[in-house]
């Protein structure tokens, strides 16, 4: 009897698993796909049975106020809801609230240390795709900017979105690393391809001036399309909207 009820037990905890990651899976297509508030819904469902990824993602929903109110200080709240899970995602926001001030005082160097910790322990690319952009922007006073240092790290991380992005940021920059179009457009293109819908947006600006490639208007009204309705990306809107008053005039 001891063994069938561990069975049956066994099956319900499994099944409770299983429907949590559905949720958060869903969650994730329905975010990708604009859908914010649906989204949040599924997120802060999966979250309330011990999701720690959820936690992280609904954090970042109240941090950007996508499909809620935003509110900075329920973003850490959440973020560190999800850290006690083991969320490396979530554990690197919140020592990026630390870093920046957001919903929380701001303790620069104590987030910086978190970061440093976690891209040493956890390995995880979250973490050191974090610690490349603290190298590419630097923090007064303790990271000097370290282009080189960023791409050594980004290389490990570029089958990542968000480490292909920062790579292709890296060449496309004035005052980056260096500036090569090229490389650019490919890591841009490989960053929307792994699902970073940011890169649309760079990939707009590219096509729209002609960096590394002929000036196409109409390109760059797709991808800045792309980047608005699958992100809600406010400054791809401004873009899209800059050139329709522009081809008005």
């Amino acid at each position: 009897m001891k063994k069938i009820a561990f069975r049956a037990i066994t099956i319900v905890v499994i099944a409770f698993l299983v429907s949590c990651g559905n949720k958060t899976k869903e969650a994730d297509e329905l975010r990708l796909q604009g859908e914010f508030e649906k989204a949040a819904e599924l997120y802060e469902q999966a979250a309330k049975h011990g999701d720690g990824y959820a936690w992280f993602r609904l954090g970042n929903c109240y941090q950007t106020g996508l499909g809620v109110d935003k509110d900075e200080e329920r973003a850490f709240d959440l973020y560190k809801k999800g850290a006690k899970e083991d969320c490396i995602q979530a554990q690197v926001e919140e020592a990026r609230c630390y870093i920046y001030g957001k919903g929380i005082e701001k303790d620069e160097e104590k987030g910086v240390k978190m970061i440093e910790n976690l891209a040493e322990e956890s390995k995880h690319p979250y973490a050191k795709e974090t610690l490349a952009s603290l190298y590419i922007f630097g923090i007064e006073g303790l990271i000097e900017k370290d282009y080189k240092k960023a791409l050594t790290i980004l290389e490990e991380c570029k089958e990542e979105p968000y480490g292909a992005r920062l790579l292709g940021q890296l060449y496309f920059w004035d005052d980056g690393y260096e500036i090569d179009y090229p490389k650019a457009m490919e890591f841009f293109n490989k960053a929307y391809e792994l699902g970073d819908r940011y890169s649309a947006n760079l990939l707009g600006y590219m096509y729209q001036y002609g960096k590394g490639v002929s000036p196409n208007i109409q390109e760059a009204i797709s991808w800045y399309t792309k980047a608005a309705n699958m992100r809600g990306n406010t400054q791809a809107m401004m873009n899209l909207a800059n050139i329709y008053y522009e081809n008005d005039s």
